[in-house]
């Protein structure tokens, strides 16, 4: 008697189980082919897949007639059921389970059946109303065999309120605090409710601009009873900052302080006081009297809950008038001038210009006529107790424009411009050597042909 081959051929995964039960014979394989040999006839089968998974075709007859048959096999994925089932929620009350990202809806009392492949899948479950459920998610683990899962709605524990309020802020005022994680903000001195079941909830408020919180933490307990928490708003405690000064003969002298921003003067002779909270403050100084400087002109000092003492202010200089000496090489007999600030002095051939300048630094320019141009045109100057020298040498180039208007007031800026723009810089040279006693206001005027008269230092 002849035999023939029947082959099944399948794609399973590796490790995969499948069998083909064939007449009354039956194979079990983890590859792709499962084989028998039989003799002409018709023979009836039934496949049964990996888990899983189902035959397309999973039953039928196979006719051998003389000749090897081949019977190809293909996989559906087999779903199982996967009940979801309440108990506890009002009745026609909705409620809906989060299977896999997959959402289905369901009246009370009815089951949500899903239908899966073997595998693991997170849910969630919710209803419409503000019933716990029990469990409120999980896995389903589908291992060849619907689930069945019940879940248990109990209703919602009572809510009580929770008041947070402020006293001492200035009304409008935001203030924020931080209760049960959660970071809330109101406006003085309106109150904020809140509701919570029974328990413990830490809180946290922040300090407001200057105004400290009075608890700034704690817990607010609900335990079946509304709650109501004040907190007291308290500025910061003022302390006294006090400034002196030394040497000072005459006229006023002031103290500046930032953030905030404070000025105060006060007699030669007198101290400055300022009330100020704890922190750290930067501060400057100076005077009205001309020719004095202060030193330190400026610092910082930090208030640490006590009264402060800043070191005393040290003014050095007087009300004298200093000669400086503008005196000019290259001029020839043309007309030249100088300015300082807005004021300006004119000169003529080689005879210098005499300014009295008080102690100080001064920015200065200068300009000829006749196609002379100055080495420096400008520069800066200090007059510190003597007579000042500055030597300015002429050669023919542009003649430098005298200011006027905007150019005298704003001399200083229109130096800076014209440097960057034109000529090369000439580094001057400041020769220092003091001249007899220092000039008074009742010396005698500058030579004839100068104008304007002497700026005080800024």
């Amino acid at each position: 008697m002849t035999l023939y081959d029947v082959t099944f051929s399948a794609h399973v995964a590796s490790g995969s189980v499948w069998t083909v039960r064939l007449g009354g014979a039956t194979q079990t394989t983890a590859g792709n082919a499962i084989i028998f040999s039989e003799p002409n006839g018709t023979y009836p089968y039934r496949i049964s897949g990996p888990p899983g998974y189902n035959a397309s075709v999973p039953t039928g007859n196979v006719t051998v007639a003389g000749k090897a048959v081949s019977v190809s096999v293909s996989w559906i994925t087999h779903l199982f059921p996967v009940q979801f089932t309440e108990t506890g929620l009002p009745r026609g009350t909705s409620w809906h389970v989060f299977l896999n990202y997959s959402n289905k809806l369901a009246n009370q009392s009815l089951p949500i059946v899903f239908h899966s492949p073997n595998g693991s899948f997170p849910y969630s479950v919710g209803a419409d109303v503000p019933w716990v459920p029990t469990p409120l998610n999980g896995v389903v683990n589908v291992h060849g065999a619907g689930v069945n899962v019940t879940i248990s709605f109990a209703p919602p524990a009572a809510r009580y309120t929770v008041t947070m309020a402020e006293q001492g802020l200035p009304s409008g005022t935001v203030w924020t605090y931080s209760l049960a994680g959660v970071v809330h903000s109101a406006l003085a001195p309106t109150p904020v409710t809140q509701a919570f079941s029974n328990g413990s909830y830490p809180y946290t408020v922040s300090p407001t601009g200057s105004f400290l919180p009075h608890p700034g933490s704690g817990t607010v307990v609900v335990a079946g009873t509304d709650v109501t928490l004040t907190v007291q708003f308290t500025p910061p405690a003022n302390y006294s900052v006090r400034f002196s000064e030394q040497g000072l003969t005459g006229g006023t002298w002031w103290v500046a302080i930032t953030l905030p921003a404070e000025n105060l003067s006060a007699p030669a002779g007198s101290s400055i006081s300022f009330n100020l909270t704890n922190g750290t403050y930067g501060y400057t100084t100076g005077t009205t009297a001309h020719g004095w400087t202060a030193s330190p002109r400026g610092g910082a000092f930090l208030v640490a809950g006590l009264n402060l003492t800043v070191p005393p202010v040290a003014f050095v200089g007087g009300g004298s008038l200093w000669n400086v000496e503008f005196v000019p090489s290259g001029i020839g007999s043309a007309s030249w001038w100088v300015a300082i600030g807005d004021s300006i002095w004119n000169g003529s051939g080689i005879s210098p210009i005499q300014v009295g300048l008080y102690n100080g630094t001064y920015t200065w320019t200068a300009g000829g006529s006749a196609g002379l141009f100055p080495h420096a045109p400008g520069g800066t100057l200090t007059v510190a107790g003597g007579n000042v020298v500055v030597d300015i040498s002429f050669s023919p180039g542009a003649t430098a424009a005298k200011p006027s208007g905007l150019a005298a007031t704003y001399g200083t800026e229109i130096l800076v411009v014209g440097i960057l723009l034109g000529a090369a810089i000439v580094v001057i040279a400041l020769s220092w050597r003091r001249r007899g006693r220092p000039r008074s206001p009742t010396d005698p005027t500058p030579p004839p042909g100068s104008t304007g008269g002497p700026r005080a230092p800024p």
